[in-house]
């Protein structure tokens, strides 16, 4: 009589494992401590990320990388991947937000062209794309900086010997 095939251990097996040890040794349940890791793990990954935004986005961060790319006189390749790149954002966010009334957009009636009320409304336009162009660009620039703050404290721990 031949012997069954072994049992195929998944993949997650070890990890499995390794959770129901540190659970059996703190003498913790196993979802409790799933669920406070996940909790500490988002607080701690997105508080500094919403704090890195508003402290760049107080400080004009986005607007001044914005700035600096739309006044950029060096036609290079960047420059004008940069420019590029910009003008079609800000499509697109004008486009989306008349549609649906976000952005700082009045919402556009289907059916409706132009009214007179944004006819004449170029300079709240520019200034309603600067603002989200500059939040892009902070959108952009709060990880990279949160990056560098965590490489920062690894960092230091290690000098500390931690």
């Amino acid at each position: 009589m031949p012997l069954p095939p072994p049992a195929r251990l998944s993949r997650f097996a070890p990890y499995t494992q390794a959770l129901t040890a540190l659970s059996q040794r703190t003498r913790t349940p196993l979802p409790s401590l799933v669920i406070s890791f996940a909790v500490l793990h988002e607080l701690t990954a997105l508080v500094p990320l919403a704090g890195f935004f508003f402290g760049a986005r107080a400080l004009g961060v986005g607007n001044t990388l914005v700035r600096a790319v739309a006044d950029n006189t060096d036609q290079g390749w960047a420059g004008e991947k940069g420019k590029e790149w910009m003008e079609e954002g800000e499509r697109w966010a004008e486009r989306v937000g008349r549609r649906y009334g976000v952005f700082g957009f009045e919402k556009r009636v289907r059916g409706h062209g132009q009214t007179d009320a944004t006819a004449d409304e170029p300079r709240s336009t520019d200034q309603v794309t600067s603002r989200l162009a500059g939040d892009a660009a902070n959108a952009i620039v709060a990880p990279s900086c949160q990056y560098e703050w965590a490489c920062l404290c690894i960092s230091r721990q290690h000098s500390l010997g931690v």
